[in-house]
């Protein structure tokens, strides 16, 4: 099998003859060509270079999408088979143009990840396998791993740096870095955007942005890339369509552009170093933004961003930053160096969404929510850190959190970069910290989280609890107790009513319960507390199973489990409901559940289930039947199986 080439073909420079056959290609396109909605692109090809079969493959991609704009829409898709592939080869193109991109174009599809000409099945599509690059690395001599001998681009504790132009540069975009007392992370932050030929040597020459998409619709389709190499260092408006300081690997204004099945690694931007995209409303799906440096992995500004099914990790600034109310759907936020997502003035549902181990230097490590209403459903927020508030989540404004988990978030611990002495910030709220409007937390589970106050959460007037649980969260001001589960600033209190609080709740409510809520197993079999594998599932003898709000004011459809939030006529409190399985509620799963199964059973076909039958929905689909997947399910929660 071959391999994904990390190198292209040989470089070609303009001459008197291929401006000829540029001329030819131009207004003489191939009719087989034209009258095929599919072209070939395959850098190893040999043949005709007309795009015609994967072995006759355009050598370059530039020329394909040329060929796809001369057709008048007759070219629907381009088909790309690994390699290596550069923004300025083609023989339209001029080699080192930093400003040259891959054009996206409505109605045309550009896929990747084929094996091309020679393979048994040259269109068997694995983009995992078969890996397609788009590279703004123009002249091959990018090295992510190498560390400048300049001081100007690592922390120390004295302003300024030992290359003079450098911290000229640098200063002008940040005096703090030559008034303070320190050169502190900003200013490498700011040097590696400004001295690229000092702190990142190769990278200056690459492109502004290696894909562009202006004023698409959402037939225009990126589906299976790796996008790499992009370095939008350029000046902030040289071009109002493109400013060359957005979007290292892809920028786009105006277009409702589609991306599915793509990894964006090593791009920088001041704006969006992943992907930025402006006045649009795109569509991202299964899709990973991994180690891009500077601005957020992937903005959307001004526009409408849907995201389902994508990673965001190591990324140098946030994961992600929105300001739309579309869904954020099953997305995982890792590692991100100042936060994994920012939400500005949108409302959007957040669902089914992970957030672990990000660090902020002021709020909001996992979730910052600048000004928005966002809804978060069945998310978990892990080993988050944020240097002043919000270890887990901060929000400055409403805010609804259901089924959600948070553990092991911190808050405080900040040391400003002028008074390296100073004693550090406290921090508040270590899972979650609520600013300003109303704040509604059902459902959810917070442990082990830590702060100077308020280790489980710290509001502000205007919050409601409820059917939720704080265990084991600490604060340096009231260690264990409800207060220090559970801290508020401002009158009156918050409303706590059927919630489990270690130490009681710190504000009067009904139906509260401060016994151990007997968790499955809270730190999980790695038995590190504030990871994803802790288990805040409840064991059978929890005083918290049935506890909850005999009327809840709202009920999620489904638990973190994704099975039915209420189970044999009750509300548990926390993220998780006991019972899937138990059809005779007697906290145990065993053969007399079984007896009942064939009156429950709908077939794939049926539906809704008959009132009772909820404990054997385990898959909770939305056709509300009872079939053999859900008998699957079953099978694994009766003792022995």
């Amino acid at each position: 099998m071959r391999q994904a080439k990390r190198y292209g073909p040989p470089r070609r420079r303009m001459s008197a003859c291929i401006l000829v056959q540029l001329i030819l290609f131009v207004f003489f396109v191939p009719c087989q060509v034209l009258a095929q909605p599919v072209v070939f692109v395959d850098s190893d090809a040999t043949g005709a270079n007309d795009g015609s079969t994967w072995c006759d493959a355009y050598v370059y991609l530039q020329d394909a999408m040329a060929a796809a704009a001369a057709s008048n829409g007759a070219i629907t898709e381009i088909r790309v088979a690994q390699g290596l592939y550069k923004p300025d080869e083609g023989m339209a193109q001029s080699l080192g143009d930093r400003k040259v991109s891959f054009e996206l174009q409505s109605g045309l599809a550009l896929r990747g990840g084929y094996p091309g000409c020679g393979a048994i099945d040259p269109d068997a599509r694995d983009p995992a396998v078969f890996e397609t690059i788009l590279s703004g690395d123009l002249d091959d001599n990018d090295d992510p791993t190498f560390q400048s001998d300049s001081d100007c681009c690592t922390y120390h504790d004295t302003p300024g740096c030992d290359d003079q132009t450098c911290q000229e540069a640098v200063c002008a975009v940040d005096p703090y870095c030559c008034d303070r007392t320190r050169w502190y992370s900003g200013c490498t932050w700011v040097a590696e955007m400004v001295c690229c030929d000092l702190c990142n040597p190769g990278y200056y020459e690459n492109s502004y942005s290696i894909v562009k998409a202006l004023g698409t619709d959402s037939t225009a389709i990126l589906d299976g890339f790796t996008v790499s190499s992009g370095e939008a260092n350029g000046a902030q408006e040289p071009d109002y369509e493109a400013p060359f300081s957005h979007g290292g690997g892809l920028y786009g204004r105006h277009a409702d552009v589609t991306v599915v099945n793509c990894t964006f690694t090593e791009n920088a931007a001041s704006i969006g170093s992943g992907m930025y995209a402006v006045y649009d409303e795109p569509t991202v799906r299964n899709c990973t933004f991994i180690d891009n440096r500077w601005g957020s992995a992937l903005v959307s500004d001004v526009g409408e961003l849907a995201v389902t099914d994508s990673w965001f990790v190591r990324n140098r600034g946030q994961g992600l930053s929105t300001d739309g109310s579309q869904p954020i759907v099953g997305c995982r936020f890792i590692e991100n160096g100042a936060g994994g997502l920012w939400l500005g003035n949108g409302a959007p549902n957040i669902i089914d969404c992970v957030f672990a181990d990000n660090y902020a230097t002021w709020s909001g490590a996992g979730l910052m929510n600048f000004g928005g209403s966002p809804q978060l459903i069945n998310c978990g927020f892990y080993g988050n850190s944020a240097g002043r508030v919000g270890g887990g989540v901060y929000s400055g404004f409403g805010i609804i959190l259901v089924n959600c988990v948070f553990s092991g978030n911190t808050a405080g611990g900040y040391i400003p970069p002028s008074d390296p002495g100073a004693t550090p910030y406290p921090g508040r709220g270590g899972g979650f910290y609520h600013d300003w409007g109303g704040a509604l937390v059902l459902g959810c589970t917070f442990v082990g989280n830590s702060a100077g106050a308020g280790g489980g959460m710290s509001v502000a007037s205007g919050t409601t609890i409820a059917n939720s649980v704080f265990w084991d969260n600490w604060s340096e001001e009231s260690g264990y107790s409800g207060y220090g589960q559970i801290s508020y600033g401002f009158m009156p209190p918050p409303d706590i009513d059927y919630t489990g609080v270690q130490g009681g709740a710190p504000a009067s409510g009904v139906g509260n319960v401060y016994s151990d809520p007997l968790f499955v197993d809270a730190d999980g079999p790695d038995d590190i507390p504030g990871t994803e594998d802790d288990n805040f599932r409840l064991s059978a003898d929890s005083p918290l199973i049935d506890a909850g709000d005999p009327d809840p004011p709202l009920v999620p459809y489904l638990d973190c489990d994704g099975h039915e939030r209420i189970l044999c006529g009750r509300l548990d409190m926390g993220a998780y409901e006991f019972g899937i399985g138990d059809y005779d509620c007697n906290l145990v799963v065993e053969l007399m559940d079984f007896a009942a199964w064939d009156a429950c059973m709908t077939g794939p076909d049926g539906g809704p289930f008959d009132a009772g039958c909820e404990a054997f929905d385990f898959d909770a689909d939305a056709i509300g039947d009872i079939d053999l997947k859900d008998f699957a399910g079953f099978q694994l929660t009766l003792p022995g199986e």
